[in-house]
């Protein structure tokens, strides 16, 4: 243990070129940097298969379409955790707009002075009486 340390510390101690140290370039894949790409890829298409296939293409891993879900799950729920502590510090100036995603009407409401997204729900019509 006593040269594991000195070594250690001769390593860190040892001389380097002034300014900054350039960044290491490896990635290290472990549970939270999958957890991350489970979420990132459902951003991108959406289907859990796919996202079960990118990972196995990506990363060589194979996780079942339950844990995939699971997690999307998890992180969701981390999300709407942090969205019910976000607050406006001024009274909201509500801008209501609908946008689509994959040709499905979504109502969108947006705070116009911090761009803060108040809501986004998907919706099957797009008439007066739904936007209402």
């Amino acid at each position: 243990m006593r040269n594991r340390v000195l070594q250690a510390l001769t390593n860190a101690l040892a001389p380097r070129p002034p300014g900054p140290q350039p960044q290491a370039q490896a990635i290290v894949v472990d549970r939270h940097f999958l957890q991350r790409a489970i979420t990132v890829l459902a951003l991108l298409k959406g289907t859990v298969q796919d996202i079960q296939q990118g990972l196995h293409l990506l990363f060589g891993v194979q996780y079942s379409v339950g844990h995939i879900r699971q997690t999307l799950q998890e992180v969701g729920n981390a999300a709407a955790d942090d969205n019910t502590r976000l607050r406006v510090p001024l009274p909201v100036l509500a801008e209501a707009d609908e946008i689509f995603q994959g040709r499905q009407p979504c109502l969108t409401v947006v705070d116009g002075r911090s761009f803060l997204v108040l809501h986004l729900a998907p919706e099957e019509a797009r008439d007066s009486t739904t936007w209402g």
